[in-house]
């Protein structure tokens, strides 16, 4: 069994400003706003990538139907998003990528539930970074969310609940905020590196609500080479 790794000594993770944004999709003309979306480095560090989940592209954003992964860059070409952070900045991009075989979460996993979209010569920060390795069940890690009372970001306490290749799992510490809209946003350890991207959340027979996400080794996997 892993041992709970050491945590640095600050109360919150340190992350970059304006790494985490409301997105929105567009085609000429149509657009919708939905979830969650997140800034990472690319493999090589040549290009970093708007994350967020595939699942938003269909019922679950407002479609009527699901749209399959690899027409999300022909039919959604560009998207656009504020920064969650104080003073906000715009995201802009016009590059989708396809994420093969991406597909919405179900009882097999949510490891491809991934869309993304290649940001170019981004200047205003840097971008989050994967961690290096699977968290481990009882290691402390945070969901991002959007703080709207404070007009900032929001770090939600979790405890790792359960990992596996297309799933990692996360007790909720805070059970009553509001986590609507949240899908696509990035899991960070102590260090502010993801450990994975949130997808939803369930309540157990126990009344103990959780997380769930991709897991960042599925986001990696997912990640085109620059």
């Amino acid at each position: 069994v892993s041992a709970v790794p050491e945590q640095p000594v600050d109360l919150l993770p340190k992350i970059p400003k304006h790494v985490v944004f409301r997105p929105t999709f567009l085609t000429r003309d149509f657009s919708f706003t939905a979830g969650t979306g997140f800034l990472l480095d690319g493999k090589s560090g040549g290009s970093s990538f708007l994350v967020t989940v595939h699942h938003l592209f269909g019922p679950a954003g407002g479609l009527e139907k699901q749209i399959a992964g690899e027409t999300i860059p022909l039919v959604f070409p560009r998207a656009v998003g504020f920064s969650f952070d104080r003073d906000p900045i715009l995201l802009t991009t016009d590059e989708g990528v396809v994420v093969p075989d991406a597909r919405k979460g179900d009882d097999k996993g949510c490891e491809k539930d991934i869309a993304l979209y290649r940001v170019r010569g981004w200047s205003a920060n840097k971008s989050l970074e994967l961690a290096k390795g699977p968290p481990v069940v009882g290691q402390k890690v945070w969901l991002i969310l959007r703080n709207i009372a404070q007009d900032d970001l929001l770090f939600a306490e979790c405890v790792v609940a359960w990992q596996s290749a297309t799933e990692v799992r996360y007790l909720l510490n805070n059970p009553d905020l509001l986590y609507s809209g949240a899908s696509g946003a990035p899991v960070v350890d102590a260090y502010g590196n993801v450990v994975g991207m949130h997808v939803g959340t369930f309540t157990a027979e126990s009344g103990r609500k959780f997380g769930f996400g991709s897991p960042a080794d599925a986001i990696h996997a997912a990640l085109p080479a620059d």
